[in-house]
């Protein structure tokens, strides 16, 4: 068939199966001896999850698959922009599936793209890109970052009921107060737990209109102040309930 696009997750195996998600926005579950397609979401006659903002949406599923056991089914989560959601720009959700290949939720929206137009710092360009679900208890949490800094999003953390695909109330920002337009600190990768605390790094907290290389050119002034509190660049733990 048509070619499905390069691959930057990485597999997980369980039991006998490997799952992996490609940038063309495409879910693969393989038979892990012979590397026979088992299943695939969305099927290969639908239309992959992709946004419709190129530089925002389109970036398919670039984060590992997290094995879960959800109310006694084994599961794979799975994060992706979804173009059905919120006008098909690029927002993204969460997806779990049986290891057969049964949908069981998508979640609620995790990452808003409400528009295309770059350092428009009333939009949201919010991406999940890289960070893989983390699993903890009832709940499930993904980082929250930007594409490009362009502009620069508010990072944070999202979180979903395990048995729901609903969004849980999770208070941290990187920067500022949840919701409050500081923008900076992106969550870019995976979290990881001790069982009471997320770990997590994150990214740096430049203007809103500063964007990658660094240089006069792309930071303009007048150069904002430092927001605060100010939690970028950090190595942060976070208690897993309050945030």
């Amino acid at each position: 068939g048509a070619a499905v696009g390069g691959f930057k997750a990485s597999p997980i195996v369980v039991n006998d199966t490997v799952f992996i998600g490609s940038v063309g926005g495409y879910f693969y579950a393989l038979d892990a001896a012979k590397l026979i397609l088992k299943w695939q979401y969305p099927k290969a006659s639908d239309p992959p999850l992709l946004g419709s903002c190129n530089h925002f949406g389109q970036y398919g599923i670039q984060s590992s698959a997290t094995y879960a056991n959800i109310d006694g089914r084994n599961a794979v989560i799975f994060g992706a922009p979804d173009p059905s959601a919120a006008g098909g720009l690029g927002s993204a959700r969460l997806f779990a599936f049986t290891l057969a290949g049964e949908l069981i939720w998508k979640s609620e929206i995790v990452a808003y793209v409400s528009g295309c137009t770059p350092g428009r710092s009333s939009e949201h360009h919010e991406r999940i890109a890289y960070s893989s679900p983390l699993v903890l208890g009832n709940q499930v949490y993904v980082g929250v970052h930007d594409a490009g800094d362009d502009p620069i999003q508010q990072g944070r953390v999202s979180v979903v009921g395990l048995s729901s695909g609903k969004l849980v109330k999770f208070p941290y920002a990187s920067t500022g107060t949840l919701g409050d337009g500081t923008r900076g600190g992106g969550v870019w990768n995976s979290l990881a737990t001790d069982g009471t605390g997320v770990y997590f790094t994150t990214g740096n907290t430049r203007i809103p209109f500063c964007k990658y290389p660094y240089d006069p050119m792309n930071c303009p002034p007048p150069n904002d102040p430092e927001p605060s509190p100010n939690h970028g660049l950090g190595m942060i733990r976070v208690d897993k309930d309050t945030g």
